[in-house]
C-alpha cells in the first residue's frame, strides 16, 4: 500500500513539474517570439531611415549643385556686364578695382627691406 501512495506521490509531482516546465517553456517561447518580432520592426525601421537619409543626401547634393551653378551664372553675369559697362576709359575699371591707387613699388620694397629710400619722395612710416 505504501508502494501505491509513492507511485501516486510520484506521478502527481511529475505532473506538477511537467506543468511548471511547460508554463516557464512556453513563456520563454513566447517571449523568443516577442523579441524575434521587435528584432524585424527595428529592421524594418532602420531601412526606412537609411533611404530617408540617402534621399536627404541626394536632394542636398542636387541643392549644393543648383548652387554652384547659379553662383558661376551670376559670376559670368558680373563679370560680361562689368566688361559691357565699363567701355569708356574714363572711368575706373571694375575688372581692376585696385587701378585707382598710386603705385609706390619701389619704394615699398625699399621699405619692406628695411632699406632707405632713395627718392626723397618716401611716405613716412607709421609704426
Amino acid at each position: 500500500m505504501l508502494d501505491v501512495i509513492f507511485i501516486i506521490l510520484a506521478v502527481a509531482v511529475g505532473i506538477a513539474a511537467g506543468y511548471v516546465l511547460r508554463t516557464f517553456l512556453s513563456d520563454t517561447e513566447q517571449r523568443i517570439r516577442s523579441l524575434t518580432q521587435e528584432l524585424e520592426q527595428s529592421k524594418a525601421a532602420f531601412r526606412q531611415y537609411q533611404l530617408q537619409v540617402s534621399d536627404h543626401l541626394l536632394k542636398s547634393a542636387d541643392i549644393l549643385n543648383n548652387l554652384q551653378q547659379n553662383c558661376q551664372s551670376l559670376q559670368d553675369h558680373v563679370l560680361t556686364s562689368a566688361q559691357t559697362l565699363n567701355l569708356d576709359s574714363n572711368k575706373q575699371s571694375v575688372l581692376q578695382p585696385h587701378s585707382h591707387y598710386i603705385q609706390y613699388e619701389d619704394t615699398e620694397m625699399e621699405m619692406d627691406n628695411d632699406v632707405p629710400a632713395t627718392d626723397s619722395t618716401v611716405m613716412p612710416r607709421n609704426y
